[in-house]
């Protein structure tokens, strides 16, 4: 079986399970955080994915070439991760571990990475689930996710973010060359294309976000 150093994903558009997610308790809560916080309101920051985990290696193998967040880490600035897993998610298998509190520290800064022997000071929880659960968390705490070689994680993914720091015209070329090679994802022309125009349609994303679909096309 095929394994991989890097995540592999695809833009995902479909518009009954989008619509729920936006209208249910979880996005709620998302955005009395946003207009708490940030004084503003989520939106998506780059387009929904797909996104399958199956490493050929394990935490304690993994270098920094490797295009898995599997060490303590911060993402962008006003950022909020939804997770979906497809598959159940238990110890055995990959999942996020948090370290709690994190996000409200004031010495914990964006977009940086913390060893071991800063993270002790934090509780660390474990991300796991069911699935079909979301998971929500700030990802301007401090987190990783944490591999096993022999498992595999499926999950659509969410970035929500204020509407000054969306991600836009991001290189997709290398990330999606490897998924159209890794035989995990179908790639039709015409599916992609009306999920592009799906998006553009709903207004989810812009005219920068829709370019990714440019790459698997």
């Amino acid at each position: 079986e095929k394994r991989f150093d890097y995540n592999l994903f695809y833009p995902f558009f479909d518009e009954k399970i989008l619509n729920k997610i936006l209208s249910s308790e979880t996005m709620h809560l998302a955005k009395k955080f946003f207009s708490m916080i940030y004084q503003s309101i989520p939106k998506f920051q780059q387009c929904p994915l797909l996104i399958i985990t199956k490493p050929n290696l394990n935490n304690n193998e993994i270098e920094n070439r490797i295009k898995i967040p599997a060490t303590f880490h911060t993402d962008y600035p006003t950022e909020m991760s939804l997770h979906i897993p497809l598959v159940d998610l238990n110890e055995n298998e990959i999942f996020t571990t948090y370290c709690q509190g994190s996000n409200r520290s004031y010495f914990v800064l964006p977009t940086t990475d913390y060893d071991q022997d800063y993270v002790k000071k934090f509780k660390q929880i474990k991300l796991t689930s069911n699935k079909g659960d979301g998971i929500l968390l700030d990802t301007q705490g401090i987190h990783k996710a944490k591999i096993e070689k022999n498992s595999i994680r499926i999950m659509l993914f969410i970035k929500f973010s204020s509407e000054k720091n969306l991600l836009e015209n991001i290189d997709y070329s290398s990330n999606s060359m490897k998924a159209k090679k890794s035989n995990f994802f179908k790639f039709d022309h015409e599916q992609t294309l009306q999920d592009m125009n799906g998006h553009k349609e709903k207004s989810y994303l812009n005219s920068n976000q829709l370019k990714i679909f440019n790459y698997f096309l």
